[in-house]
């Protein structure tokens, strides 16, 4: 795919300003989330326009395909969302936006495993965290921002592949 090098270098620039977002203010921009879920929609049709004038059955087979490629790649976030509801918000909704959106460019399976890793890697720093303020005798239960991990399990999945 021609536009997978483009797409990973947007998803990389949304990360970073969302993670960043994140950190500052624990909230992330709609409208932010909304122009880079367009971008992607557009990318993703525009990669397989090829597939869409070789097929025979146009609207029937690679139009299908591409919407349940997206559609499919909204799962994850769905279900963080789901997550955050019944949590009452420990893992936020703007998490779970974020996932969608990505997985709009990135698919189900390369999404599920950027959230498994970000899990992993927050899990990782919420048990030091938690460590060090009981040493420090402390009951302050500290917000951690979940999407620098998201941003830090996409880079690690850039660098392996």
């Amino acid at each position: 795919m021609y536009i997978e090098p483009i797409l990973k270098s947007l998803i990389l620039a949304y990360l970073v300003i969302a993670a960043y977002q994140d950190i500052k203010t624990q909230t992330l921009s709609i409208k932010l989330s909304a122009v880079f879920a367009v971008l992607f929609m557009v990318l993703i049709f525009i990669s397989n326009i090829d597939t869409f004038t070789q097929a025979k059955h146009f609207t029937t087979v690679a139009l299908t395909d591409t919407f349940c490629y997206i559609l499919s790649g909204i799962i994850p976030g769905l279900l963080l969302i789901l997550l955050a509801r019944i949590t009452q918000e420990s893992i936020g909704y703007g998490d779970g936006m974020l996932i969608a959106v990505i997985g709009i460019a990135m698919g189900i399976r390369y999404t599920f495993l950027v959230c498994i890793i970000a899990f992993t890697m927050s899990a990782a720093v919420a048990i030091v965290m938690l460590l060090v303020l009981k040493l420090k005798h402390s009951t302050k239960k500290p917000a951690i921002p979940f999407i620098p991990f998201v941003l830090g399990s996409f880079v690690t999945l850039l660098i392996l592949s």
